[in-house]
């Protein structure tokens, strides 16, 4: 899940629970997938099945030229990247004009544009105020499955596609890809590679080794994790989501995605829950991490109260000015796996989109392969050290050693990586993560847990019938 998506998520359990607190996202780059102003128009629209524009690479370098028109959120990310990107393209194809509309505020000042069916040649799908689901149900975006099957990567042999993460292109249920993905975002587990090596330890590969790690560091009065407790989202995207990965794979994370009935009662779920369990009775968890917000447990780690902290690649630029000279932050996907088991993440991805109404479809299928040339890959990953769904090689390359750790773990071809696309009903949705802090705090078991969340959801889809 993206940071976007889990601040919108936190904002609503904590809006359920206490009327007069405002969440603020503290997310330089916030997307919104739903909700707003609509952007139907006044024509009558298709419906998701209808038949909507497919793109095909086949003629992308073709006579690329013209007024070419780009939609682009900054955020957090900041638009160094963009802006050279495109000096890079305009030399590539000179009779090319672009005309770049770019700002934190850009998809707003768009949507009148989008209304009346009039949309740039180019969409980056992300900040505030842009629909996703809604653009493709309105048929306002390609399809660009065909593209894929056909678009080449440089070496004019392999497609563009055979670079990407493994199950990181995925069709939706009609064989359709909407969005081009480009930077990887994913939950897992941080820590300071300084702390651990100063007390002769190695990251975990499995349950075991994590509480031997926690066993060591009571001697040192360091806990072996804390979360934010105000947002527990943390603590179940970031640590028990990849376990549920590990445990059940695919097949489990899409039943506990859909709230399969039963599946917050299965044995591979309470499993998983009981290790959290284990870590709270042996007092592993940092005390009072339950009342700590996201900026405090990231402070409590950094000043090395804890080992270990569930969080989104996000943290290292969000918490850079806070960063101890020596603190060697590193990731890892998931810890709670039994040994033998795979490690696992559930990544998302940010990417773009070519609008249905296009007036240069060419330069816009043009400027897609070219975002996806190894050389443009690499200067996103340098100027924000943030991964890409494009696989290089980052050692020789100027980013952070944190940045480093997540593309090593992503390459690799034994981690498990599901994909993610959650539909719960917000009753359910607020049962899964604040009865984390009640089980943290020892107010309820695992197999009650289980239970809780498990009626949270059977009443949501009772009061829908």
């Amino acid at each position: 899940m993206s940071k976007t998506g889990l601040r919108k998520i936190s904002g609503l359990v904590a809006l359920i629970l206490v009327a007069s607190l405002v969440f603020s996202a503290c997310g330089k780059s916030a997307s919104n997938n739903g909700g707003g102003a609509s952007l139907s128009g006044s024509s009558a629209q298709p419906s998701a099945s209808a038949a909507q524009p497919s793109a095909s690479s086949a003629s992308a370098d073709v006579d690329v030229k013209g007024d070419f028109e780009l939609q682009i959120f900054v955020g957090g990310y900041g638009d160094a990247w963009w802006k050279e990107a495109i000096e890079g393209f305009k030399k590539k194809y000179p009779e090319v004009n672009v005309i770049a509309n770019m700002g934190p505020k850009i998809n707003e000042q768009m949507k009148t544009r989008w209304i009346d069916d009039n949309p740039p040649d180019f969409l980056y799908f992300d900040g505030p105020d842009i629909p996703m689901e809604q653009l493709k149900t309105d048929g306002k975006i390609m399809d660009l499955s065909g593209w894929f099957d056909e678009a080449l990567a440089e070496d004019g042999q392999s497609l563009i596609q055979d670079h990407f993460v493994k199950g990181m292109l995925t069709p939706d249920k009609n064989g359709k890809i909407y969005v081009a993905p480009y930077i990887f975002s994913t939950m897992g587990m941080f820590y300071d590679d300084k702390l651990l090596g100063d007390n002769q330890i190695s990251p975990p590969q499995n349950f075991d080794e994590l509480l031997a790690i926690g066993e060591k560091l009571k001697s040192q009065n360091v806990a072996l994790l804390d979360y934010p407790g105000i947002y527990p989202v943390y603590l179940f995207n970031g640590l028990i989501t990849p376990a549920l990965a590990a445990e059940g794979g695919q097949e489990l994370w899409t039943k506990v995605m859909n709230a399969e009935p039963g599946v917050f009662k299965s044995e591979p779920f309470i499993k998983v829950m009981k290790k959290l369990e284990v870590l709270r009775d042996q007092g592993l968890i940092l005390k009072g991490t339950t009342a700590l917000n996201h900026t405090q447990s990231q402070m409590e780690w950094l000043n090395r109260k804890a080992a270990f902290i569930p969080n989104g690649l996000w943290l290292e630029g969000e918490m850079k000015k806070d960063i101890p000279t020596d603190f060697q932050m590193k990731f890892i996907p998931s810890v709670l796996q039994d040994a033998g088991q795979k490690m696992a993440t559930a990544p998302s991805a940010v990417g773009f989109a070519i609008p249905a109404k296009a007036k240069n479809p060419k330069a816009a299928m043009a400027w897609l392969s070219y975002l996806y040339q190894e050389d443009v890959v690499k200067r996103f990953i340098e100027l924000t050290n943030v991964p890409t769904i494009y696989n290089v090689d980052v050692n020789d390359m100027n980013v952070s050693e944190m940045t480093k750790s997540v593309m090593k773990w992503i390459a690799d071809p034994n981690i498990v990586i599901v994909s993610t696309n959650f539909d719960w009903e917000p009753a359910g949705q607020q049962a899964v993560y604040d009865s984390l802090n009640s089980l943290v705090l020892g107010k309820i078991n695992a197999e009650q847990y289980g239970e809780r969340v498990e009626q949270a959801f059977e009443k949501a889809r009772s009061e829908k019938q």
